[in-house]
């Protein structure tokens, strides 16, 4: 039980779920760091990191919880939508 809040809020088959976020935050760290000049492109790399994410999260509905599985559909629609604010104020 003192690992139990790793895996308690998912399903019985998306044990593998806290991998795929952690290798998603990852994902955004090496691409910010690797294209440090480039605001552009690391805002589009964001945007797809996030975009893939998000159909991860819409097919395998990791958590025991509906409204947990929507939160995070939803968080990531925001985070895209922010996204995609920024690289166009940054644009113009």
């Amino acid at each position: 039980m003192r690992w139990a809040y790793l895996y308690l809020e998912y399903k019985k088959d998306a044990y593998f779920w806290e991998l795929i976020k952690i290798v998603e935050k990852e994902l955004i760290i090496l691409s910010l760091v690797y294209y440090e000049d480039n605001i552009v492109i690391k805002g589009v790399l964001v945007l797809l990191i996030t975009y893939f994410y998000q159909e991860l999260n819409q097919n395998y509905e990791p958590y025991q919880l509906n409204s947990l599985n929507q939160l995070d559909y939803y968080s990531a629609n925001i985070c895209m939508i922010t996204i995609c604010l920024a690289i166009g104020a940054y644009i113009t």
